[in-house]
C-alpha cells in the first residue's frame, strides 16, 4: 500500500487550546473558519462523530469526499480501508472516520510496520493505535463547549466573540433547552452499555468505562458554566438538575462500576462527586436567596426556583431523602434556603395559598423534652455538625484534597477535570460558608 498524503486537519484538542488562549498565532477570521464547519458536531453531544451512513459510504467509494467546509479530498485505497475500518469499529460516520484518520497521521504519525502489513492486519493495528486518539478527540469536542459558554461572563474573555457568533448556532432552541439536553445526556451516560467489541476483554472494558466517566465529568463542567452566567436557575431547571444529582447519587451510580474499582476509576468518581456538590450549591443561588424574596401568588421574579412552589417541594423531598455524608454540603445549603423562605413568609404575614403545602411540610419542629422545639432549618444545621455527618470535614476535604480545588493534585493525578481551582468554584464554596455563618452563628 502507498503511504497516505498528509493534510492539515485541525483537531478538537487544538481548537480547545485556541479558544482558551493557550495556543496563539491565528487570526479571528482563521479561528472562525475552523469553528464554522464544526457547528453540527458541537451541537450533537450524543453522537458528535455521527453514525455510519450509506451517503458517506458512497462518497468514499466515489474516490472523493466533500468536507463540511467545502474542501474536497481525494480518497485513495488506504484512506478507504482505514475509514471503513474505523467507522465499523467505532460506529461513526465514514467521512468523520476519514478526517479522524488523516488528523491522526498528521499529529501522531502512522508506524511503518502498520502500513507494510496486509489489509486485515493493518486495520487491526490501526484500530489499536488510533483508539486513544479517538477517545481524546471525543473528550476535546465536549471541552470546546466550555470556553464558549464560559465566555459570556466577560467581553474581555478570549472566546467572547466566538461565543457570540456560534452559541446561537450550537443551541438554536436556546440555552435552557440545551442544558436540559446536557443533563439528559449525562444521565444516559451513567447507564450506557459498553461497545460490543469490549466483550470478553476486561482491559478494553475498563478503558471505555473510564472514558465514559470522563465524558460525564466534562458534561458536568458544561452544566456549571452554562448555569453560571447564561441560564437562569428557575424551578424546572433546578429541579431537573437536583433529580439527576440524587438519582445518580452524585455520579456514583454507574452501570459499569465494576470496571471503576482501581485508583483511576475511584478518582474519576470522586471528581464527579465534587463537581455535583459544586453544581447543586451553584444552582441554589444562595446570594440571591439571601436578599429579599418574593413568595406571593404571582411572584414578580420568576427567574429563580423559589418562585415555583412545586419545584421547592420536589427539591425538598430529594434533599431530605439522603443522609449520606457526601450530600452534606447541599443539605446545609438547603437549610439556609428554608430559613430564608420561612423568614420571607413571616415578614409577609404568612405563605400564600400556592405555597401552603410546601410550608406545611417544612414547619416540622423537633426538640428535647427540656428544651424548646427547633425550627427545621436549625435542626438540619445541627445535624450537619454531628460527629457522624461533620460537614466541616467534607467541606475541608473538598478544598484541600480534591483536584477540583487543588491545582497540584489536578496535575499530579492526571485528573480528567478540564480546570482546577477556578475563581467561580471558590466563589460558590465561599458563599456557602459565609451565608451559613451569618444566618445561623453570627448572633450566638
Amino acid at each position: 500500500m502507498a503511504k497516505p498524503r498528509l493534510t492539515r486537519p485541525r483537531t478538537y484538542q487544538e481548537l480547545h487550546l485556541i479558544l482558551t488562549g493557550e495556543r496563539e498565532g491565528l487570526s479571528r477570521e482563521q479561528v472562525t473558519a475552523i469553528i464554522e464547519p464544526r457547528v453540527a458536531q458541537l451541537k450533537n453531544i450524543t453522537e458528535p462523530f455521527g453514525k455510519p451512513s450509506d451517503a458517506s459510504k458512497k462518497s468514499l467509494d466515489s474516490g472523493s469526499v466533500t468536507l463540511a467546509d467545502g474542501t474536497k479530498w481525494p480518497v485513495d485505497e488506504i484512506d478507504k480501508v482505514a475509514a471503513i475500518a474505523l467507522s465499523d469499529h467505532f460506529q461513526i460516520d465514514q467521512i468523520h472516520a476519514l478526517v479522524l484518520f488523516r488528523a491522526f497521521i498528521y499529529n501522531e504519525g502512522l508506524p511503518n510496520e502498520a502500513l507494510a502489513n496486509e489489509t486485515g492486519s493493518f486495520t487491526e493495528q490501526l484500530i489499536k493505535i488510533i483508539t486513544p486518539f479517538y477517545l481524546s478527540e471525543r473528550l476535546s469536542i465536549l471541552r470546546v463547549l466550555i470556553p464558549l459558554f464560559r465566555a459570556n461572563e466577560s467581553e474581555l474573555d478570549h472566546a467572547y466573540n466566538y461565543a457570540t457568533i456560534f452559541l446561537p448556532k450550537i443551541s438554536p432552541e436556546g440555552d435552557r433547552t440545551f442544558i436540559k439536553h446536557v443533563v439528559s445526556e449525562y444521565q444516559r451516560k451513567t447507564q450506557t452499555v459498553l461497545p460490543s467489541h469490549t466483550n470478553g476483554d476486561p482491559r478494553a472494558s475498563s478503558l471505555w468505562a473510564k472514558h465514559c466517566c470522563m465524558e460525564q465529568i466534562i458534561l458536568l463542567e458544561i452544566m456549571f458554566w452554562t448555569m453560571w452566567s447564561r441560564v437562569t436557575c428557575d424551578g424546572p431547571i433546578v429541579m431537573r438538575i437536583f433529580e439527576t444529582a440524587y438519582e445518580t447519587r452524585l455520579g456514583s451510580e454507574q452501570a459499569n462500576s465494576s470496571y471503576l474499582l482501581d485508583e483511576e476509576g475511584q478518582q474519576l468518581q470522586q471528581d464527579a462527586t465534587a463537581l455535583w456538590i459544586l453544581l447543586t450549591l451553584e444552582v441554589l443561588e444562595l446570594e440571591r436567596v439571601g436578599e429579599s424574596l418574593d413568595i406571593t401568588l404571582s411572584p414578580t421574579e420568576n427567574s429563580i426556583y423559589v418562585a415555583y412552589p412545586e419545584a421547592l417541594q420536589r427539591i425538598h423531598e430529594l434533599v431530605m431523602s439522603q443522609g449520606d455524608r457526601q450530600f452534606g454540603c447541599t443539605y446545609l445549603a438547603w437549610a439556609f434556603v428554608l430559613s430564608r423562605l420561612q423568614a420571607a413568609a413571616s415578614e409577609s404575614g404568612g405563605p400564600p395559598e400556592n405555597y401552603r403545602t410546601f410550608f406545611q411540610t417544612i414547619t416540622q419542629t423537633t426538640g428535647l423534652r427540656d428544651k424548646a422545639p427547633l425550627p427545621l432549618p436549625q435542626l438540619m444545621v445541627q445535624r450537619c455538625f454531628d460527629p457522624d455527618a461533620n460537614v466541616i470535614d467534607l467541606f475541608h476535604s473538598l478544598l484541600t484534597q480534591s483536584p477540583l480545588f487543588v491545582t497540584g493534585l489536578h496535575l499530579r493525578r492526571g485528573s480528567a477535570l478540564t480546570e482546577s481551582n477556578a475563581v467561580a468554584f471558590r466563589s460558590v464554596m465561599k458563599g456557602l460558608s459565609l451565608h451559613i455563618h451569618f444566618r445561623f452563628f453570627s448572633h450566638s
